[in-house]
């Protein structure tokens, strides 16, 4: 699992004060990353979801993705995924 961000952003209303995470691989060999969200309340997570397809590819560019490894928040307090594709990057 990669670490992630309670999101505040404005691209994306659906997820505003939501907490997204990432898996750098998924369930199966050679499978991809995937996107994560749950709710969390100071005591208990609850309806946690797996959001990759909505998010990606991107609108914009066609972006799939690959294997996140970390998770950043720009000035806008939009996240941003690092990744590592198949050649190393």
């Amino acid at each position: 699992m990669v670490g992630g961000y309670v999101y505040r952003g404005n691209q994306i209303p659906a997820l505003k004060g939501i907490y997204v995470f990432a898996d750098f691989l998924g369930p199966e060999p050679g499978s991809q990353g995937r996107i994560f969200t749950l709710n969390y309340d100071g005591t208990k997570a609850s309806n946690f979801q797996n959001i990759t397809s909505k998010l990606f590819p991107t609108k914009t560019g066609g972006y799939a993705l690959e294997n996140p490894s970390s998770l950043g928040e720009d000035a806008n307090r939009e996240l941003l995924f690092s990744v590592i594709d198949d050649v190393g990057h």
